[in-house]
């Protein structure tokens, strides 16, 4: 009855009707500014700047040219010179769209059944801010920091213009005329090719700017970056970077707009990466006072602090060019051996005062979370710089099954101001924030710690205090070892153990130690990162230095080797560690496993390591990275083996034989799960083969065999044990 109603007063009062209705002011990335019963949703203000009521049911409104009548205005009078707010939720009923609002930038259209009579054009709007006209229903169009839902839009002194580019950022066949536009006809427009913030200084915009495959005048690759920097064998490809922003009567009026453009013939197919574009001023980086990518006046690179963070613009494109995200950032150079490498890592900072708190996405296809407060543009670093680039990431999926935390990772290309930097690996940060992430904590209910029980967030007296019961307590009794165990989560603590030995971690564990818990009955864990220094010594053994009852800590300094070595005084742990390791050496550590996993990275970095070599020789050439590949294969082939003969050198063999010395008999049981095949061989003193059989867990008659020595060859898997047996 209600919209009988209005329909008829419609119809009686239709000839004091106008048809004129625009678009007034949208929100699109709505976090917490307006709430509709529990949801914030994106919304659309339209106005009636006419002395006419409007009939609302003859519009429709759009986020698709294609398809301008995708959702009907409801049923509803608009009065002149009224506003009418409806919200893109997607949810499809009186006031709700059928369609949400990308905060990336899309076109919304209104139209009637005749003809588009309005639109927006696509616009990335920050983070509870609005962008609309001003005055209300004027052709002038203002970014609003505070915005108005339902009424007047107000103009404040933060308030900015928009600036519009003709063409987007991207992948690109062909060269550009690139159009800017301001949504103020009085302003002007200046513009910067070469990262740099632009000002009144800055080159002013009068005509298109002609884009090609080689006319960025950007050249920082010839800046030497570390005394191990070398010259790139050729100039490195560029993409083309603009900056602009719009000044009116001497005033900056709008944020500064960034697009980054790569050209070339072959684009499409150019790059088998995602692309991270870092866009910053460039005296933040070489300038010798304060640029934080050289040695300068006080070894910059090395420096750290906030004061050392510097301010840039981050865009990550997939591998079709498409830009997925793009916001301002804070940027640092991160890592220890790596600062003085000539290709440095960086940490990405999200920041309220950058604009946005997060870097929102889904950079991990594997991972649930898609909201990170930093992540790491790592480089190679250390003794990998110059061989295979990928050993850490390699780390990563060998652990990937493991009861512990590790940082999901993608490699990526890497443009620093639109000229390429190479290969890099987009990772996560293992701190408070991927705590508080991972485990949907407060990082302030944590107790976060590093290296030597430094903290990091919370605090380390439950540790300290734990540390100084072990002191007094010999964990070889049960009842002191149980108490120790109900304060570490002993599943992840073996598994850590495991994965930094297997992989012969020559940087550990004095170094790139952090573990964590819940401050209220949680259990300690440890955090597996950073194997650059992984791989490289198939003998290596620190194992020893955990075991060895005198001199645990002769190699390593005490604090980073005491809690294992007092773990291994109990029997019952001893039996957990070691055959959880034989799982693991038959499983996830196998060469076989090893070597897929070798195979499919290889083959994934081969296409980018000629440009990346060539950019900053390191590797040499691809030949020499080949090269370096084959020594994991080595390492791959050699070290199961290897750690099986220490596991039995400190542990025993893993299986029992019982009685020994025998006389009819000998019973073998094993002492490790997943046996999947197995076979006992028994030989002669002088070495002639007896008898064959297949194992593990049976009995032996001894009854044929004359008194004496014989030794027991039993396969387990594909690994193999020696063991002396003596008939009487």
């Amino acid at each position: 009855m209600k919209n009988l109603f209005v329909i008829i007063c419609y119809l009686v009062l239709k000839p004091c009707f106008g048809q004129s209705l625009v678009i007034n002011e949208i929100m699109s990335d709505n976090d917490d500014f307006l709430i509709v019963e529990g949801q914030s949703p994106d919304w659309i203000e339209l106005f009636n700047p006419t002395d006419s009521a409007v009939l609302l049911s003859n519009f429709y409104l759009s986020d698709n040219a294609e398809e301008l009548q995708k959702w009907q205005l409801p049923t509803k009078i608009l009065p002149a010179k009224a506003f009418q707010l409806f919200y893109a939720s997607g949810q499809n009923s009186s006031l709700n769209c059928n369609f949400k609002i990308d905060k990336k930038g899309e076109a919304i259209y209104l139209s009637t059944s005749a003809a588009m009579i309005d639109s927006f054009p696509p616009v990335a709007i920050e983070e509870n801010s609005s962008y609309g006209r001003f005055p209300d229903g004027d052709n002038s169009f203002i970014f609003f920091t505070s915005p108005s839902p339902g009424i007047n839009n107000i103009q404040k002194d933060q308030d900015q213009l928009a600036l519009f580019f003709s063409t987007n950022s991207g992948f690109y066949n062909n060269d550009i005329l690139l159009e800017l536009t301001s949504s103020d006809s009085l302003s002007q427009i200046f513009y910067s090719r070469d990262g740099s913030t632009p000002n009144m200084q800055s080159e002013l915009y009068t005509e298109p700017i002609f884009l090609n495959q080689n006319n960025s005048p950007v050249n920082n690759s010839t800046i030497p970056t570390s005394d191990r920097w070398t010259k790139p064998k050729q100039t490195p490809f560029k993409a083309n970077v603009i900056r602009a922003i719009v000044y009116r009567n001497g005033r900056a009026m709008s944020k500064v707009y960034t697009h980054t453009y790569f050209i070339h013939p072959k684009m499409e197919t150019k790059y088998t990466f995602p692309i991270v574009s870092i866009i910053v001023d460039s005296s933040y980086l070489f300038c010798d006072t304060n640029g934080i990518y050289i040695a300068g006046l006080d070894r910059n690179y090395s420096q750290k602090g906030r004061e050392w963070e510097r301010p840039s613009f981050f865009q990550f494109f997939d591998i079709s060019g498409s830009c997925q995200l793009q916001q301002n950032i804070g940027i640092r150079t991160y890592g220890n051996k790596g600062r003085v490498m000539p290709q440095k890592s960086l940490l990405l900072y999200a920041r309220s005062e950058y604009g946005k708190k997060r870097l929102n996405h889904s950079f991990f296809g594997d991972k649930e979370n898609d909201q990170f407060k930093r992540l790491i543009l790592r480089s190679a670093s250390s003794n990998d710089w110059k061989n295979t680039l990928f050993k850490n990431e390699l780390a990563q999926e060998l652990a990937r099954n493991l009861n512990l935390e590790h940082p999901a990772s993608i490699p990526v290309i890497t443009f620093v101001n639109g000229e390429y930097w190479g290969i890099h690996h987009l990772s996560e940060r293992m701190d408070e924030y991927y705590i508080e992430d991972r485990f949907q904590l407060e990082k302030d209910s944590i107790d976060y710690l590093s290296s030597n029980a430094i903290v990091e967030m919370g605090s380390s007296a439950d540790f300290l205090s734990l540390y100084d019961y072990i002191h007094t307590h010999s964990l070889a009794e049960n009842q002191y070892f149980e108490y120790v165990a109900r304060q570490l989560d002993i599943n992840n603590l073996i598994d850590y153990y495991a994965v930094e030995l297997f992989l012969a971690n020559t940087d550990w564990p004095y170094n790139n130690i952090k573990f964590w818990k819940a401050q209220n009955d949680g259990k300690w864990r440890w955090l597996f990162f950073d194997c650059d220094e992984c791989m490289s010594y198939e003998y290596y053994n620190a194992l020893g230095n955990f075991i060895n009852t005198s001199q645990y800590h002769q190699d390593f300094p005490e604090w980073s080797t005491f809690l294992l070595h007092h773990l291994f005084k109990n029997e019952n742990f001893n039996t957990h560690f070691r055959m959880r390791f034989e799982e693991l050496l038959n499983n996830d550590f196998s060469s076989f496993r090893f070597f897929t996993l070798v195979d499919s990275l290889s083959a994934l970095y081969k296409p980018e390591v000629a440009e990346h070599a060539i950019r900053w020789s390191g590797p040499n050439d691809l030949i020499d990275w080949q090269e370096s590949v084959k020594g994991l294969y080595s390492f791959g082939s050699i070290r199961p083996t290897q750690m099986k003969q220490l596991l039995q050198e400190y542990f025993g063999s893993p299986f029992l034989i019982y009685p020994n010395p025998a006389k009819d008999k000998i019973h073998i049981k094993t002492t490790i799960n997943s046996i999947e095949s197995g076979q006992i061989s028994i030989y002669s003193s002088n070495g002639f083969l007896i008898e064959t059989r297949e194992c593990c867990n049976t009995t032996i008659c001894l009854k044929n065999l004359t008194p004496g020595v014989y030794f027991l060859r039993l396969r387990l898997n594909d690994f193999y044990y020696h063991e002396k047996v003596v008939v009487w």
